[in-house]
């Protein structure tokens, strides 16, 4: 099929400060059109979010609540809650926040090949729903040079994409299916920035997915970790190096001609990268990656092994 697809964000914001409170209201208007060879559709999201923000020297607090009208062949209207609150326990050691909210999030043929490049170029769009949404965490520096941030986020979720190999020719590439769930992440973060020069950033994710109708959250990992570093000299010469590591994952294979499935366990993988910038001048720059050092053959998508070692070079120029 030959796929087209044009959309645009329109977003608006009004607010005003009483005494110590700001009350202000986000309109925002997402909307995508797309057509094939076969068919044609249209869909928007209208978001209307009035709130208001009261804040104090080691708290502050916003309450709001986020009204969504999904606009198809139907409209459709949600309301979530939009509350965030953080106090200081410690001063800038520590400091405890929570929240609450909600949205819908369109699926589209760019935001769903952005994940997946390998999907058939007609499938089916439904909009995805964050039905309940809670997290709690704690945040602040051990020192001047260094800071973390620790998060549990428990979700309800209808509608989530998933990629599935094909079962039509070509049948290496993907089909998107949607199912509900719940979902626990648990997000650590720790930053080191010793000079401007010198930076580095540990992120780990832990998610557990318990899907209702899918036998597995097909093709996501469920531990994510990285470490990236960046060095700069003069700002001319900027180093970067990071290590990618996903978890075990699964694909959904169907093993017989009657459409029964079943789950084809993809091991985890590592990543290591390299990467140099030359900033001639502020028109120019030259770049050089290397990427896959350790020349693992590793799968992120069922029947597409990644590329070895690997190098890429070439020049950027802004204006």
């Amino acid at each position: 099929y030959q796929t087209a697809e044009r959309g645009a964000v329109l977003d608006a914001r009004l607010g005003k400060f009483f005494n110590n409170e700001y009350f202000s209201i986000l309109t925002k208007l997402d909307y995508v059109k797309a057509d094939d060879s076969t068919a044609s559709w249209e869909r928007s999201i209208i978001n209307v979010i009035p709130q208001i923000s009261i804040a104090d020297t080691s708290w502050n607090l916003e309450v709001g609540i986020n009204m969504a009208t999904e606009v198809d062949n139907a409209s459709f209207s949600h309301f979530y809650p939009k509350a965030n609150a953080s106090l200081d326990l410690a001063g800038k050691f520590l400091a405890l926040y929570v929240g609450a909210g909600g949205n819908i999030t369109k699926n589209t043929f760019k935001t769903l090949s952005d994940q997946n490049p390998f999907i058939n170029s007609f499938v089916y769009f439904r909009n995805t729903e964050d039905k309940l949404d809670f997290w709690a965490g704690f945040k602040g520096t051990f020192s001047n040079s260094t800071s973390y941030n620790i998060r549990a986020n428990y979700k309800e979720v209808y509608n989530m994409p998933f990629f599935v190999n094909s079962t039509l020719k070509p049948h290496h590439k993907f089909d998107v299916i949607y199912d509900s769930l719940t979902l626990l992440n648990i997000h650590a973060e720790v930053g080191l920035q010793q000079t401007e020069k010198i930076r580095f950033i540990f992120k780990g994710d832990y998610y557990s997915y318990d899907p209702i109708g899918e036998e597995q959250a097909w093709f996501k990992p469920d531990v994510e970790l990285s470490l990236s570093g960046t060095y700069n000299i003069g700002n001319k010469i900027l180093l970067r190096g990071d290590v990618i590591i996903l978890g075990n994952q699964y694909a959904k294979k169907t093993v017989t001609s009657a459409g029964v499935s079943s789950a084809k366990k993809i091991s985890g993988m590592a990543d290591v990268n390299l990467g140099i910038d030359y900033r001639y001048n502020k028109l120019f720059s030259f770049f050089l990656h290397i990427n896959n050092m350790a020349a693992v053959r590793y799968y992120r998508w069922d029947q597409y092994p990644s590329q070895r070692f690997n190098v890429l070079a070439g020049l950027s120029y802004s204006f």
